[in-house]
């Protein structure tokens, strides 16, 4: 059960459906439906079906379509359904923000799985404010991710990690931080596309920050941890020519056209509501 608090005018623009993300699964989020003005109630149908669902000290956070919440902690409360009775359910109030979102859309050529972390800090300074730690798994190309407070100037700002060829996703893991400048410098009017060789700097300039999940790296073992996982990035008939290869290969200035034609890259879209 969702319910939103503030500003009316900000509650009438939240549509009818929204999606609900519960324990920073965004895999298997899922949609409720408003009944009341402010009042939302949607259906936990996970697979496997628990028997009993631990209503209280969930981490909920809600995507609208155009903006989201925070992270808040929930508390079990009655059943509001007049057919169920004796029933609970868990129940979350979000303040109503109109900060916008960001829609953002990652293809990689060839398509190959890449899931995602998106963190934020407390926003609330309440005891049922708490921090986002939110995944979704691969599922399909492209990768939608909705409702994103992307822009890292605003008060309230989330960070977006993609983890290349991960079918599932990892809060351990490092990945490449989306809304970095190492990655936005390439973003000309809300579109970005990335090869391997801009991919690498990227990662090799978020490393050295200590952004990768790990104390600053600058050591050539990391650049070939990452030139391994993106090499597929590339197409698998052109030759791959690490630095450290001695091994002369000759190759047509045809050859070097046709490479640089099949070359495989990222390409990021963002799309501001």
């Amino acid at each position: 059960m969702v319910t939103f608090e503030g500003d009316a005018g900000c509650i009438a623009g939240i549509p009818k459906s929204i999606d609900v993300v519960l324990d920073g699964d965004e895999t298997n989020e899922f949609p409720a439906q408003q009944r009341e003005s402010d009042l939302w109630i949607g259906e936990w149908r996970r697979q496997p079906a628990t028997k009993n669902f631990d209503a209280e000290g969930r981490t909920v956070s809600v995507r609208t379509g155009v903006n989201r919440t925070d992270c808040r902690r929930s508390s079990a409360a009655k059943d509001p359904s007049p057919q169920v009775h004796d029933g609970w359910v868990a129940s979350v109030t979000f303040h109503c923000y109109r900060q916008a979102v960001r829609q953002v859309t990652v293809q990689a050529k060839p398509d190959v799985p890449i899931s995602y972390v998106r963190r934020m800090n407390k926003v609330g300074k309440d005891d049922d404010s708490r921090e986002c730690v939110e995944h979704k798994n691969f599922v399909d190309s492209p990768i939608e991710i909705k409702d994103v407070w992307f822009d890292t100037d605003q008060v309230r700002h989330e960070s977006l990690s993609l983890q290349v060829r991960s079918e599932e996703a990892s809060l351990e893991a490092p990945g490449l931080l989306v809304n970095h400048p190492s990655v936005m410098k390439y973003m000309k009017g809300g579109e970005g596309i990335l090869d391997l060789e801009t991919l690498l700097i990227a990662l090799g300039e978020q490393r050295a920050e200590g952004l990768q999940s790990q104390p600053p790296l600058f050591a050539s073992s990391a650049y070939d941890k990452d030139f391994k996982r993106l090499s597929m990035l590339r197409d698998d008939q052109t030759t791959q020519i690490r630095p450290e290869q001695t091994r002369e290969v000759i190759r047509t200035q045809k050859e070097l056209k046709q490479e640089k034609r099949n070359q495989r890259k990222l390409k990021v879209t963002l799309r501001a509501k």
